[in-house]
């Protein structure tokens, strides 16, 4: 029973690796579910190969890590987005006293004359 909770965990840890790598992010929820579900079932037996179960710590940890990646470039492209967005509203410098100043009034539109 302990191999084969470990080879389900190994094959899930593979899965999803494989779903971060490719941006599937909408199913890290239920994967991680799943996984947290694989890893109860082996606490529970409480046996297991040492090096098989460093292994899949090690696989668990570079998961984590893909995690933290794509959240972190989510994060940035969040903030490009917003810095995007504002630049078409928005154009700020300085005055001479050190304070900002919006170069662009109003809504931020063009007015197009023909």
């Amino acid at each position: 029973m302990s191999n084969d909770v470990m080879a389900r965990l190994r094959n899930h840890l593979s899965d999803e690796r494989e779903a971060l790598v490719q941006g599937r992010l909408s199913e890290m929820g239920e994967m991680t579910s799943r996984r947290a579900e694989l890893a109860r079932l082996l606490e529970e037996l409480e046996v297991g190969d040492p090096e098989v179960l460093t292994a899949l710590r090690q696989q668990a940890r570079r998961n984590h890590e893909l995690l933290e990646a794509a959240i972190a470039g989510i994060a940035a492209a969040r903030k490009r987005l917003e810095d995007v967005r504002q630049a078409a509203t928005r154009l700020e410098t300085y005055t001479h006293g050190g304070e900002r100043r919006n170069l662009i009034g109003g809504n931020g539109k063009v007015e197009r004359r023909a």
